[in-house]
Parts: structure tokens; C-alpha cells; sequence
């Protein structure tokens, strides 16, 4: 009996374009993802005739749009292509204490690279497959908790997400073990100082991307122009008297004033003295908090903050040590 396909069996591979929007032939790689929801989205538009009774009218279409998310687990080694996709290329540096990689990604970049995926069902007689071009990052979203899985969120915009059948791209990559972080290796520091009490960090970029479409482009997606980029998040604590760090960052809210930020995750045990990932705001301030009174239990506070281009380590800087010579450049 047939059997429909399945995300268990679905192979995925992703690839950095040479040319927008053209899946490349060579350069693939396997990754990993939870949820995978991109597609083509095309409007109906309404009618606008008059005089043409209260019959339905023949439906006319509005151009194509390719939108959705990729959910992806944060493992030592792949997330390094997504951070590529998001900010651009990183810079690497040879770490002689660990004999790894430190690899830094800075944001505010003029331009982006744009990337394919292409989905593989194997249990689909005669090679089904789905291929999606022209994709970039227009939005990377981490949730620090206190437990459970680490997950990286993108919001994608793309030109094309269609049907495919052999796709030829060549023997495909593998970066291995995926070395998955998880919640309880997180840490969150402000000015080099552990912040206690922490219940939650929202952490949300945005590179407020602009795609545009030009006359005789069949409504398709011709670039994609990196906007004004923005990270606005919340830190939540636990209200608490005896917990020093709060008070500090009520003065913070209060005076307005400038600290750095540094969240991210380490694994017990890894070589040398750094954290292996980490998210660096060197200019950040926060809002007035909000406090979260609900029902009998803990007080929680939530403190919007903003951060803002230092004009030499961009608006954010992810520093990622692991065993990976080199990401796409």
C-alpha cells in the first residue's frame, strides 16, 4: 500500500546562489529543521467593475509572493549558514588555545546573500521534490528560556517555490554530529556581569528587507533590499529583593543608560575559555518595565530594550567557535 510522504523521510539541502534566485549546481549542504512552512501565496483580486450584476465576476490574480519561517535546532555547526544568509559573510580566525574556529558575523552589511532549499520526499515514487529560490533572511528570532530545546526562527522571502523532479546539485555536504545546544547551557551577561533571575530573553532581528518588482518581471520578485535593520527584544525576570543585578538594571530603565549585552550558550566542558555562541549588543538601552501579576505565584518584570549600531560591531555580532573551517562567502 502506498504511504503519503512524510517529514521523518524528507531530505533537506540548502545552497548559497551565485545568482538571485538561480538554484546553483554544486555547494549543497544537508541540514536540519523542525518545521519548514515556505510557499507561493497568490492573491484574488477583488472586483472592481461596475454594472456587471451580483454574479461572480472572472477572477484576476495578483502577483506571486513567497513567504514562511524555517525552524531550525541550534547546533554548533550548522547555524554558521544561517548566520551567513542573515548578517553575510563572517570572518574567521584560526583559536590556537582550542585548536578551533572563531567565526564572527557583523551585522549591517550593504548587501545579503540570497540561498535555495530544495526538499527531497524519498518515499514519493519518481524523485518528487521541492525547490525554493531567491530566498533570504528578512527576519532571526532566538527565545533564551530556562529549559528546553534551542531554537533558531527565520523569516524568509523568496522568488520562487515550486514543484521539482532531479534537481541536480551535485553530491551534497555533511557538517556531521549536529551538536545541538540546549536552554540549560544559556547564559545571559550585562557589561560582563551574569544577570540572575532571568525567565525568558527575546531576541528579534529584523533586516526590514524591501523586495522589489519591476515592470515586464511577470510580478516576480526581481532584488531584495536590505532595510534599516532593527533588534528589539524583551528581557523578563523574576522580581526578587535580595537579587542585586535587578536593581542595577531598574537604574538602567530609569537613567536610560548604555550597557552591553551578551546572551548565548555554552557547553559544558568545550575547549578553551570562551563561550561557543554569542549574541553581542555593545550599544543597548532598555524601556520602563512592565510587571506580570498573574494569579498567586512569582512577580514577573519585562524590560523592552533596544539596540543600536556601534559604527564598528554593527548592530549585533554572533561569535561562533566550533570545529568548521570556513562558511560560505
Amino acid at each position: 500500500m502506498a504511504t503519503p510522504a512524510k517529514g521523518s523521510a524528507t531530505l533537506l539541502y540548502v545552497a548559497q546562489e551565485a545568482d538571485y534566485g538561480v538554484a546553483p549546481t554544486s555547494g549543497w549542504v544537508s541540514f536540519s529543521s523542525t518545521n519548514l512552512p515556505i510557499g507561493e501565496n497568490q492573491g484574488i483580486l477583488a472586483p472592481d467593475l461596475i454594472g456587471q450584476g451580483r454574479g461572480a465576476q472572472d477572477p484576476e490574480f495578483d502577483v506571486i509572493e513567497v513567504t514562511g519561517s524555517i525552524t531550525l535546532p541550534i547546533g554548533l555547526s550548522e547555524c554558521g549558514y544561517w548566520f551567513t544568509f542573515a548578517l553575510g559573510p563572517s570572518t574567521v580566525v584560526a583559536n590556537s588555545e582550542s585548536g578551533w574556529f572563531d567565526h564572527t558575523w557583523v551585522s549591517g552589511k550593504e548587501t545579503l546573500p540570497s540561498f535555495s532549499i530544495l526538499a527531497k520526499f524519498p518515499d514519493i515514487t519518481g524523485n518528487e521534490e521541492a525547490l525554493m529560490t531567491g530566498l533570504q533572511v528578512d527576519t532571526m528570532t532566538v527565545s533564551f528560556d530556562p529549559t528546553g530545546r534551542a531554537y533558531l526562527e527565520l523569516g524568509v522571502i523568496g522568488k520562487s517555490a515550486r514543484r521539482a523532479i532531479n534537481t541536480d546539485i551535485g553530491i551534497p555536504a555533511t557538517l556531521g554530529d549536529l551538536n545541538r545546544f540546549s536552554q540549560e547551557m544559556s547564559f545571559v551577561e550585562i557589561d560582563n556581569v551574569p544577570l540572575g533571575k532571568v525567565t525568558n530573553v527575546n531576541w528579534p532581528f529584523l533586516n526590514n528587507s524591501e523586495q522589489l518588482r519591476y515592470v515586464g518581471g511577470l510580478g516576480l520578485i526581481g532584488d531584495v533590499l536590505p532595510g534599516l535593520e532593527q533588534l528589539e527584544g524583551q528581557i523578563d525576570c523574576l522580581l526578587h529583593p535580595e537579587l542585586e543585578s535587578i536593581h542595577e538594571i531598574f537604574s538602567k530603565a530609569d537613567d536610560k543608560t548604555e550597557f552591553e549585552l551578551e546572551i548565548g550558550f555554552r557547553i559544558p566542558g568545550s575547549p578553551g575559555s570562551t563561550s561557543l555562541l554569542t549574541f553581542r549588543q555593545r550599544r543597548v538601552t532598555l524601556a520602563r518595565p512592565a510587571y506580570n501579576i498573574d494569579g498567586p505565584g512569582g512577580i514577573q518584570v519585562g524590560f523592552p530594550f533596544s539596540a543600536r549600531d556601534d559604527g564598528t560591531n554593527g548592530t549585533t555580532k554572533i561569535i561562533l567557535a566550533n570545529q568548521v573551517a570556513s562558511y560560505p562567502s
